[in-house]
């Protein structure tokens, strides 16, 4: 017997599939997956946040110009 909880839960988890599926991941060079979110501001952190942390895992620098062309390039491939 299902229950309306587990309606609840099957039906919300199916939404998040199929947001899952619109969402556009860039992957990294240096192995990070950053989800692209449509907030401006919470890019702008996560931009920063993956700056350091690229150069932690790599011991290189990562510029931020580029690593934003890198995602908007990966947003124009996604949307082809």
């Amino acid at each position: 017997m299902t229950t309306k909880q587990d309606k609840t839960q099957e039906e919300n988890s199916q939404i998040l599939s199929r947001q899952n599926k619109k969402m556009t991941v860039f992957k990294c060079s240096c192995g990070a997956r950053i989800l692209i979110v449509p907030d401006l501001p919470e890019m702008d952190k996560v931009i920063q946040k993956h700056l350091m942390e690229h150069k932690r895992k790599t011991g290189q620098q990562l510029n931020e110009e580029t690593l934003i062309q890198l995602i908007v390039e990966a947003i124009t491939e996604n949307q082809s």
